[in-house]
């Protein structure tokens, strides 16, 4: 699903982060270092993998309401 570039540790690692915290600045805040990651390591022109991480984002915080 993601290429070497972007590490899933990162993703679980930003998830947990972001699940540990009720404040919503700082949800903010993880969650953007996240996609400054993934763009960060992705090849030029490829969204897919920013794309998927999005999507991942999506599902996992409507699933927790």
């Amino acid at each position: 699903m993601f290429s070497v570039r972007v590490p899933y540790a990162a993703l679980a690692k930003a998830f947990g982060l972001i699940e540990a915290t009720t404040k919503r600045l700082e949800k903010t805040a993880l969650l953007t270092a996240l996609l400054l990651l993934v763009i960060q390591r992705s090849k030029p022109r490829e969204a897919s993998s920013l794309l998927q991480t999005v999507y991942l984002c999506v599902n996992r915080v409507c699933s927790s309401r």
